[in-house]
Parts: structure tokens; C-alpha cells; sequence
């Protein structure tokens, strides 16, 4: 085999990394593109197919694991999007639960080709979805890569946000009951004491907060809500120099809308939450499997994490904080996670859904169209 067939083997096929290279080794088989962007890889040539035409019917349905959701979301403006709460047969065509649905005529028929039909009648089951103001926080002096990642994200799926540094958070608190604070994984420079204080009083006055990586297990630790945080650092005795691991979203809750029964989670220096059964207010909205917890990649104690919680939800005052373990928009490269923030950003003031019939585990597209 040539050494590019053996970088594509690494890249298409899970692989378990060889833990014999070393533990501070860059784990470049945990790059499974597949279940990165949430698609399925077969072996053998096949004649390519093209997607089904997409019909002249009032609604653009898109999948509720498209990475790009947001982009139609945006060009249609508030009035004009729905999502479905329930499976059923619409126009002869299966409607998963948490399928978006946009009204065409709201939306520049360039981004027509990003849903997988269209339907005249819009179903019974369909809410409306709206969302919040958005504000990226930058906190310290130098903004973190991750940080620049977020941005990024926000930018490429045309998510109107404000960008705000730590001396505006006062001048946030007049509009706590309007607002999606989103806070990037802040590495090792963490929150200061004042910054974390801010931020708490941002949410007990209404606001919603949604935390990843460092910022989010700093929140919900400091948050009186009997949460706990476990940091696993590069080096460390729980060490992953990159793994992806498998997730099991809260199917009852928003968050999941639409998603798989487990998708991957990338980990690389992370962590996970520990909570109390006691705590009153506190939710946990997705934890790392209990077996079968690594995907692709390597991790030096996969028990550490198994069946830990990865995704919590806190109320504080009147308000509430959605934190994650891990990076869920890591580089801008987990398609397949991205999904989880957007459904909290559009659906987060949703009621509770009933549990959704997605087929058993890996994500993987419900037709020819990869968007």
C-alpha cells in the first residue's frame, strides 16, 4: 500500500491509535473525517447518483443534523422558520423530528439546494423557533484559538452575534432576558474571580449562558448548583492527545432535536462534570457512553470518563447555563457536534420533545445531499 493509501485508511476508517508511540504523540488517527462531518464511508467504486429533485412545494426542509441549518435560519428571518416535534408521513415523505422547515419564498434561491425536499403543507407538528440576541464574550488580554474557532463558526454560518470583551459585561445586565451569551473554551488562562462573578449575576438576572470546554466546567463549578468539574490536562494519568468518543445526547431534551442516539465528541485535554443526585435545578443533557466510550483515536483511561456527564444544564436565578466538558466546535472541524449548539441557540426556550426513533448510532446523512 502506498503511504497516501495508508493516510486515506486513517482519515475515512476509525482506527485505534497505538499507545506504544507515547502518550504526548499527536493523534492523527482520531481524524476520522466521516464521523467529523457526520457522513458514511463505503469501500468500492459506485456510480454517483444525484439528490432527488426538490420539488416546487411552499417549505424547504432541511435536516436537523445539516451544519448549515443556520444559514437558512438567518436568510429567512424570524416568522419564517419552524421545526418539527414528531415523526410523520407528510406528502408521502417521512418528516424526522426536529427537521427544519423555511419558507421558501423567505430564503435567495441559491440556498434552496441545501434542503432535501420541499413540501406544500407545513406539518401539524411544526413550532416556531426564534432565538435570542448573541453575544461572543472575549475575556483576558489574548483571546484563545478557540476562541478565534467560534468566531469563526458564527461568521461562516451567518449567525448575526456581537462580540464583547469583560468590561461590557455590566452594560449587558439590561438585556439578561434577550440574551445567548456564548463563552469559548478559555485553555489554561481560565476566567478571572471578577469575570466569573459578572457572568453568574448575567445569568441569576435572566440571561442565558452556553460555555465550552474550560469556561463551561469553570461556570458550572462555580455555579451553587452542586457541580463539580474533573480536568483532565495534557500529561496527565487521564490523558488524550485527540479521541473521539462517543456521546449520548438527552433524547427528551431540545438539545437533541433531530440528532443521532450517540455522536462522536471530540476530547483532547478536557474534561468531564460531576453531579450530585441531590441537585435540585441541574440537568445532565448528554454523557460519554458507558462501553465502546473511545470512537477513533486513543485514550490512556477511558473508564475515567465512561458514562460520565458531558453536557449539563444548570438553572441560576432566573436564568440558565448550558456547558459543555469539551469543545463542541473544535477548529471548526466537528460538523457533526455543531448541530447540539445550534439547537440550543434556536430551540432552547422550546418545551421538553418526545423521544425521537433515529436509527441506532453513527450520524449518517437520510440522503445523497452532504450539506
Amino acid at each position: 500500500a502506498s503511504p497516501l493509501g495508508r493516510l486515506s485508511a486513517a482519515l475515512l476508517f476509525p482506527k485505534p491509535f497505538q499507545e506504544a508511540r507515547g502518550s504526548s504523540s499527536y493523534d492523527l488517527t482520531t481524524h476520522h473525517l466521516p464521523a467529523m462531518l457526520g457522513a458514511v464511508v463505503t469501500s468500492g467504486l459506485q456510480a454517483h447518483t444525484e439528490a432527488p429533485a426538490l420539488g416546487d412545494g411552499n417549505w424547504l426542509a432541511l435536516d436537523a443534523r445539516s451544519h448549515r441549518a443556520p444559514e437558512l435560519v438567518e436568510a429567512a428571518g424570524s416568522g419564517n422558520v419552524f421545526r418539527t416535534t414528531r415523526r410523520s408521513m407528510v406528502e408521502a415523505t417521512l418528516i424526522d423530528p426536529g427537521t427544519w422547515l423555511v419558507a421558501r419564498d423567505a430564503v435567495p434561491k441559491e440556498l434552496h439546494a441545501l434542503a432535501r425536499t420541499a413540501l406544500d403543507q407545513r406539518p401539524e407538528s411544526a413550532i416556531p423557533v426564534r432565538r435570542r440576541d448573541l453575544v461572543l464574550l472575549s475575556t483576558g488580554d489574548q483571546p484563545t484559538a478557540d476562541h478565534g474557532w467560534t468566531r469563526w463558526w458564527l461568521e461562516a454560518r451567518r449567525i448575526p452575534y456581537l462580540e464583547a470583551d469583560e468590561a461590557l459585561l455590566p452594560d449587558l445586565m439590561s438585556a439578561t432576558k434577550t440574551t445567548t451569551m456564548l463563552l469559548a473554551d478559555t485553555a489554561q488562562a481560565g476566567l478571572s474571580e471578577h469575570t466569573r462573578e459578572l457572568i453568574i449575576r448575567f445569568i441569576e438576572a435572566g440571561g442565558h449562558v452556553i460555555a465550552f470546554g474550560h469556561s463551561g466546567r469553570t461556570l458550572a463549578s462555580a455555579i451553587p448548583a452542586g457541580i463539580d468539574a474533573l480536568e483532565f490536562p495534557a500529561g496527565g494519568p487521564v490523558h488524550a492527545p485527540g479521541a473521539l468518543l462517543r456521546l449520548l445526547p438527552a433524547r427528551e431534551h431540545p438539545i437533541a432535536m433531530g440528532l443521532d442516539r450517540a455522536i462522536p465528541a471530540m476530547f483532547q485535554r478536557d474534561g468531564v462534570f460531576v453531579v450530585s443526585r441531590s441537585t435540585r435545578g441541574t440537568r445532565v443533557l448528554g454523557r460519554f457512553a458507558g462501553r465502546d466510550t473511545v470512537m477513533s483515536g486513543w485514550m490512556s483511561d477511558p473508564g475515567a470518563v465512561s458514562d460520565a456527564p458531558a453536557i449539563i444544564e444548570a438553572r441560576h436565578g432566573a436564568g440558565h447555563l448550558h456547558a459543555f466538558s469539551f469543545r463542541p466546535l473544535f477548529r471548526g472541524q466537528m460538523l457533526v457536534t455543531a448541530p447540539l449548539v445550534h439547537n440550543l441557540i434556536y430551540t432552547m426556550e422550546l418545551p421538553s420533545c418526545p423521544p425521537h426513533d433515529r436509527a441506532k448510532t453513527s450520524a449518517r446523512p437520510t440522503s445523497g445531499r452532504t450539506s
